[in-house]
C-alpha cells in the first residue's frame, strides 16, 4: 500500500487508524471487531505504538501527524500516566468516609448532577469531583472546590426560590 497523496487522504488514513485503535461508535463494524481492536490497543504503549507505525509510514508533513506524534511522546512518557505522590491533600480526598460525602452528594444532585441513592455511589461521586480539583489545582484545591460548591448553592436555592414563586 503507498502513502496517501493528499492531506485529505492523510486524514482519511488517520481516521481509520483511530478507529481501529479506538473503536469508532459511528462505524458499521460489527461489535466483536470493535471490541478486538479495543482490547489490542486497550494499553497507553500499545496506542503510541500504532501511532508511531501511522508517522512512520506516513510522515508528519500535516497537523493531524503532529498532533499525533506528541499524542504518541505523551503515552510513551511513564511520568505522564504515572499517580501523583499520597501527601495530606490526596488522604483529604481519597480517605473521605462515605457518611461525609452525602451533604456534597446532595448539593451535586441538585445541581445537575445524576447519582444513585447509594452510599457507595455518592462517595464515589464526591471524591472523583474533589480529585479533579486536586488534580487542575494542586494544593489550592480546596478553596476551588469550595468556591464551585457556594456556586452551586446559590443556583439551587435559586432555582428552589424561582420553583415556589410560581
Amino acid at each position: 500500500m503507498g502513502a496517501p497523496e493528499s492531506s485529505t487522504s492523510q486524514d482519511a488514513a488517520l481516521s481509520s487508524l483511530l478507529s481501529a485503535a479506538i473503536g469508532s461508535p459511528e462505524t458499521s463494524v460489527p461489535v466483536s471487531s470493535i471490541q478486538a481492536a479495543q482490547h489490542a490497543y486497550a494499553t497507553p504503549g500499545a496506542v503510541a505504538q500504532r501511532i508511531e507505525q501511522y508517522i512512520g509510514r506516513y510522515g508528519r508533513e500535516n497537523t493531524s501527524t503532529l498532533l499525533l506524534y506528541e499524542a504518541m511522546k505523551a503515552l510513551r512518557n511513564p511520568a505522564a500516566l504515572a499517580l501523583p505522590e499520597l501527601n495530606a491533600d490526596l488522604i483529604d480526598i481519597l480517605g473521605r468516609p462515605n457518611f461525609t460525602c452525602i451533604r456534597l452528594a446532595q448539593l451535586l444532585r441538585l445541581s445537575g448532577v445524576e447519582i444513585a441513592t447509594k452510599a457507595e455511589a455518592e462517595q464515589a461521586t464526591v471524591i472523583h469531583y474533589l480529585l479533579g480539583f486536586y488534580l487542575k489545582h494542586g494544593s489550592q484545591w480546596a478553596e476551588k472546590a469550595d468556591e464551585d460548591l457556594e456556586q452551586r448553592r446559590v443556583a439551587a436555592i435559586a432555582a428552589q426560590q424561582d420553583k415556589g414563586g410560581t
